[in-house]
């Protein structure tokens, strides 16, 4: 006569004698389970964290599959849900690669591999550019930031060689840019190139860029005595320019293009503007616009001219209102 551990053992493992005593225990282990399965998978690799950044449709899903897997933890659970359980005997193994040949095997089925394939296809469809753009961002800041930093650091270096930059000689009075720039700037910079016409550094046109709302501009990549960008290690290309359109309007602008000839050449995503600025240093385009106007003229119907303003504003980060 079976007692009510017994029945509960046949409930759950599919019938047989319950083990005596001083018998191995059965080994509860290959459990077909489409749904728990999958979500024993997915929330160990903390899928429902990351889904939980993605709007409130998918946290919903989540809760309700960390529910559905908080039902599925005890086995009698796991019947109730699918009425199949895998039983093994603990197999008297008398070697590496032996077993014994009456112990039970169990796999998944093709429907459901392809079940969860399909599954982690979906989240990795959702997922995967949120956290492409997201490293986008991360690498587009890095880069700005570091060739501030390095521009800073050029413009200290030769304040201590010379002296401090408001007493330098100005690009536009020695009237050549490319000796302005290997006097004060160059040495400072490991340069790989100095682009006296685009092609030197890989641009197919002298203007090459775009501005952010998307129509190309007039800016002239490289101008003979005014312009001569140059190029780096690291592959950023910075431009010194000693004068704008004409030799006799002076231009204390710097543009960095963060990954050189690459795409998208674009204002406010990989090409930013800064000033050399008197008694101040290097400053972004702008800096002397409240954080209103910089974010009008960084919008998607802007020029995107003041961009490296507006991440500098925002503490140095690309937040959800910037038109990436």
């Amino acid at each position: 006569m079976k007692g009510a551990g017994d029945a509960s053992y046949e409930r759950i493992y599919g019938g047989g004698e319950a083990p005596e005593n001083n018998a191995p225990e059965p080994i509860l282990e290959g459990v077909i389970v489409k749904i728990p399965s999958i979500l024993r998978f997915l929330l160990y690799l903390n899928i429902c964290d990351l889904l939980k950044n993605f709007g409130y449709k998918l946290k919903v899903v989540c809760a309700f599959l960390i529910k559905v897997f908080n039902y599925a933890q005890s086995d009698e659970n796991i019947v109730e849900l699918t009425g199949r359980v895998c039983r093994f005997d603990a197999p008297k193994r008398k070697g590496i690669f032996s077993s014994d040949q009456n112990s039970k095997k169990c796999a998944f089925t093709l429907a459901e591999v392809l079940i969860t394939l399909g599954i982690i296809g979906i989240i990795a469809a959702l997922t995967i550019p949120g956290v492409i753009e997201g490293y986008k961002k991360k690498e587009t800041v890095a880069k700005l930031q570091k060739a501030y930093t390095l521009l800073n650091q050029a413009l200290r270096l030769s304040e201590a060689k010379y002296e401090e930059y408001e007493y330098w000689e100005s690009g536009y009075s020695m009237g050549d840019a490319e000796v302005y720039l290997k006097k004060y700037w160059a040495p400072h910079f490991k340069v790989l190139t100095y682009c006296h016409i685009p092609k030197d550094c890989g641009y197919n046109s002298n203007r090459p860029y775009k501005y952010l709302k998307g129509t190309k501009t007039t800016y002239d990549f490289s101008i003979q005595d005014r312009r001569v960008p140059f190029s780096t290690a690291d592959g950023i290309v910075y431009t010194v320019s000693i004068a704008g359109g004409d030799l006799y309007t002076e231009d204390n602008s710097i543009v960095v293009d963060l990954n050189g000839y690459k795409q998208p050449n674009q204002f406010g995503k990989d090409v930013f503007f800064f000033r050399r600025v008197k008694k101040k240093g290097i400053l972004p385009n702008g800096y002397q616009l409240t954080p209103e106007d910089i974010s009008q003229e960084c919008s998607l119907n802007g020029d995107g001219y003041y961009c490296a303003a507006k991440i500098m504003n925002d503490g140095w980060e690309i937040k959800d209102d910037y038109p990436w």
